[in-house]
């Protein structure tokens, strides 16, 4: 039962951090409120071409990528010091040195699933996000 309670909080700060992280990003493009789309009214998305030439849904998904592709940087970096300072200060103490293995072991498949993820994103958008 507490291991659920652990999951729970943890999604629930995730959650947090992901609402706040994405928040800026969601409200920038209500700077074009009232705009036309095809002839349809939109609050949020526009069709001008003041982005360079994208479109909002495509700028929007590059600022999204680009904001997870920093923040799965950072908590990258501060996982394996974390691991790397657990299994230095562990001495003889072999559950802390599995228990920092595990979370360089997590934090290595965490980078790799988001590389795939960034990967197979690329691909299946035609002419790739960021060409």
């Amino acid at each position: 039962m507490r291991t659920i309670t652990n999951i729970y909080k943890k999604l629930a700060v995730g959650g947090l951090l992901a609402g706040l992280t994405l928040a800026p990003v969601m409200m920038a493009p209500a700077a074009h409120a009232e705009s036309k789309c095809a002839g349809v009214e939109t609050a949020v998305l526009s069709c001008s071409d003041d982005k360079g030439g994208e479109s909002t849904v495509m700028w929007l998904l590059k600022v999204a990528l680009m904001i997870l592709t920093w923040g799965a940087g950072i908590l990258a970096a501060i996982g394996l010091m974390v691991g790397g300072i657990m299994w230095t200060t562990a001495g003889d103490n072999a559950n802390q040195v599995a228990r920092a293995r595990q979370i360089i072991l997590n934090v290595v498949v965490g980078l790799l699933l988001y590389i795939f993820l960034f990967a197979i994103t690329n691909f299946l958008i035609p002419g790739g996000i960021f060409s």
